[in-house]
């Protein structure tokens, strides 16, 4: 599955554990928060996500 209009894959959550990429880019920006909270145990091992809107940041903790 992708986007409409792109070749940019869209994963289930599970696709964070494996296998375990260092980044994930999180597109919905407004979703950031709710999203990070189910995440811990994937900042726990040591990812990060990457929101590039509404400006670039780096979240690497659940909190």
């Amino acid at each position: 599955m992708a986007g409409p209009g792109y070749d940019i894959p869209i994963l289930p959550p599970a696709a964070h554990y494996e296998p375990k990429p260092a980044l994930v880019v999180v597109f919905a920006w407004r979703y950031v928060d709710p999203i990070r909270a189910k995440r811990a145990r994937y900042f726990a091992e040591g990812g990060k996500f990457v929101v590039p809107l509404p400006g670039i940041s780096m979240v690497d903790r659940a909190d």
